[in-house]
């Protein structure tokens, strides 16, 4: 009788404390987020989009398959890239002449492959 009293007594302060701790709750901080904020993570997703869609055009494929690049593994690559490196390569493509876009999309996606392979942040080309 007597260790039953003692097992309800431990008991009873294990599920005290218990119940007890888990009221208590980290305070939640917030925020206001501007439309600057909202805005430039979606130009950043845009830029990334546009990129994409420029990697995906057949005669961009092709020169990347003629020069053993997987246009699988340059598509991952795009995701893989900063903020910084995003923006400068969506704006550089935009500035490129009508015609001489897939041409000159390849030229800077190899170039910026081969600085991230030089940096040891990739490894494309076994260098």
């Amino acid at each position: 009788m007597y260790m039953l009293r003692k097992f309800r007594k431990v008991f009873s302060l294990i599920i005290l404390t218990t119940m007890m701790s888990l009221g208590i709750t980290a305070p939640g901080y917030a925020a206001m987020l501007g439309t600057d904020d909202i805005l430039a993570g979606d130009n950043l997703q845009q830029q990334r989009d546009y990129v994409k869609e420029l990697l995906n055009r057949d005669e961009v494929q092709n020169q990347l398959a003629d020069m053993g690049v997987d246009p699988l593994e340059a598509e991952q690559r795009v995701d893989a890239m900063t903020e910084q490196e995003i923006q400068t390569l969506s704006s550089q493509l935009e500035e490129l002449p009508a015609g001489a876009s897939a041409l000159g999309l390849l030229a800077f996606v190899l170039v910026v492959l081969l600085i991230t392979d030089l940096l040891n942040l990739t490894n494309v080309y076994n260098i």
